[in-house]
C-alpha cells in the first residue's frame, strides 16, 4: 500500500467515575472498511486512558482490524509533537500520508512539522459521504 491515513472515528471521550468509554461516530466502520481496502490506517490521539482500554473498545467495536498503528500521547508525547506523528508513521514516507484532524493546533502544525499532508475537518459534514469525495 505505502499510503497512510489517519482518522478521527471517535465521537467524544468521557470518563466517570468507574468506566472510561468511547463513543464511536455512526458511520465509522463503513468508513474504515472503505479506505481500509485502498490505506494503512492509523490512529494519532491525545487520549487519556491507557492503550489497553483504547485497544479494548477497538477490539469490542470490531475496528481493531481495520488499523495498523495506534500512537497515543501518554505513551509518547502530546500532538503537535513530532514523535507521535513519526511512531505513527512506521516508516512510511510523510509525503505519502494524510493527517485527518480537526484541531489546527494539535493535528495540522504536528503533522505538517513531519511533512505530513493534512485535511483539517470537524465531523460536521454537510454529507457523510464528503470524506470519501475529499479523498
Amino acid at each position: 500500500m505505502g499510503k497512510y491515513i489517519s482518522i478521527s472515528i471517535f465521537k467524544k471521550e468521557f470518563v466517570d467515575t468507574s468506566n472510561k468509554y468511547l463513543v464511536l461516530y455512526p458511520d465509522a466502520e463503513e468508513i474504515l472498511r472503505y479506505l481500509s481496502k485502498k490505506y494503512e490506517i492509523g490512529i494519532i490521539s491525545n487520549s487519556k486512558i491507557s492503550k489497553n482500554n483504547f485497544i479494548n473498545a477497538l477490539v469490542k467495536s470490531n475496528l481493531i482490524q481495520y488499523f495498523n498503528s495506534i500512537s497515543l500521547s501518554n505513551e509518547i508525547c502530546k500532538k503537535p509533537c513530532q514523535n507521535i506523528f513519526l511512531k505513527a508513521l512506521n516508516n512510511i514516507n510523510p509525503h505519502n500520508a494524510l493527517m485527518i484532524g480537526d484541531n489546527y493546533n494539535r493535528d495540522v502544525i504536528g503533522a505538517e512539522s513531519v511533512g505530513m499532508n493534512v485535511l483539517c475537518r470537524g465531523r460536521d459534514f454537510t454529507n457523510p459521504w464528503e470524506l470519501y469525495y475529499l479523498l
